[in-house]
């Protein structure tokens, strides 16, 4: 789905989405020949995760923090 799919089905604005993206907070995404972002199931659980720690007011450094943590205990 494209970022304005994902934006409106999470509650976020795509310029939030951007940011986390530029923050290194998301993998690198797909993108279409026409250079479209494509979001996948597995970005968009990371966005509700992200959207959830935003919540909860923790910075984007804790927030990095927690998303690699989770990547290394699935490890």
């Amino acid at each position: 789905m494209k970022i304005q799919e994902a934006a409106e089905q999470l509650g976020m604005t795509t310029r939030a989405i951007r940011f986390y993206e530029q923050k290194g907070l998301l993998p690198p995404l797909t993108k279409e020949q026409n250079g479209y972002r494509i979001f996948n199931e597995t970005d968009m659980n990371r966005l509700r995760t992200i959207g959830a720690l935003r919540e909860m007011n923790l910075s984007i450094e804790q927030i990095r923090c927690c998303i690699v943590f989770a990547i290394l205990v699935k490890m």
